[in-house]
C-alpha cells in the first residue's frame, strides 16, 4: 500500500515538473476574454470533474487510488493535458474521506464526557475547514462525512491534561478508525493546585 502511495505522489510530482506554468503568481483568475479555446475546454473539464466529486460521497482509500491511476492513464494516453491531470489529482486528494472515530479516557481508563474535540481539515485547493464536537457520556466522539487531504484532531478538557501520543494529523496511510476500533486519547485530571489551567 505504501508503494502505491509513493507511486501516486511521484506521478503528481512528475506532472507538476513537466508543466511550464501551473499557477499564476498573483493568484488571479484568467481573463475569460483572453483565455484560449484550449484553456476554456480544460476549465470546463475541471469544473465538471469538481461538480461530480462534490455530488458523490467522499473517496475511500481504494477509490482514491483507482481514480488517480485512471487520471494518470488518461494523461499518458493523450486524453487529457497535463494541467487537467494535475487539477484532477489535486481535487481527488481534497475529496478523500476523513471519517474519524475516537474515545477519550482518563488515567484510570474511565470515559471522559464533555471534552471539546476539534477536527481541522487540510486542503490543497482553497482553505480548509474546522469542525467541533464534544465527547458523550461514554467518552466517544466522531466526525463523519468530512472530506479533505488531511485531518488534524485536537482535544481540550478543562482541569485535564492530555497525555501520550495519538493527537495530531491523520494522513492517508494512518490506520483507519471505525465505531468498533476507535483512536483512544488519554487525559489526566490535574492536581487541585494545577486546576487553574
Amino acid at each position: 500500500m505504501k508503494l502505491q502511495k509513493i507511486i501516486l505522489i511521484s506521478i503528481a510530482a512528475i506532472l507538476l515538473l513537466e508543466t511550464k506554468v501551473f499557477c499564476q503568481s498573483d493568484n488571479s483568475m484568467p481573463d475569460p476574454a483572453t483565455e484560449s479555446a484550449e484553456d476554456k475546454a480544460s476549465n470546463q473539464i475541471l469544473d465538471a470533474f469538481r461538480t461530480n466529486l462534490a455530488t458523490n460521497a467522499p473517496l475511500s482509500k481504494k477509490d482514491f487510488t483507482n481514480q488517480v491511476a485512471a487520471v494518470d492513464a488518461a494523461y499518458h494516453h493523450g486524453k487529457i493535458d497535463k494541467g487537467v491531470a494535475i487539477g484532477e489529482i489535486w481535487m481527488l486528494t481534497d475529496n478523500q474521506a476523513q471519517d474519524f472515530y475516537g474515545k477519550v479516557i482518563d488515567q484510570n481508563g474511565k470515559p471522559v464526557a464533555g471534552a471539546d474535540v476539534t477536527a481541522n481539515i487540510g486542503l490543497i485547493i482553497g482553505a480548509g475547514s474546522t469542525h467541533k464536537t464534544q465527547t458523550d457520556a461514554e467518552g466517544l466522539f466522531q466526525f463523519i462525512g468530512l472530506r479533505g487531504k488531511s485531518l488534524d484532531i485536537t482535544l481540550e478538557k478543562k482541569k485535564f491534561q492530555i497525555e501520550g501520543p495519538g493527537l495530531g494529523l491523520k494522513w492517508p496511510n494512518s490506520p483507519d478508525t471505525n465505531p468498533n476500533d476507535r483512536a483512544v486519547y488519554t487525559v489526566s485530571k490535574l492536581k487541585e493546585s494545577d486546576q487553574t489551567k
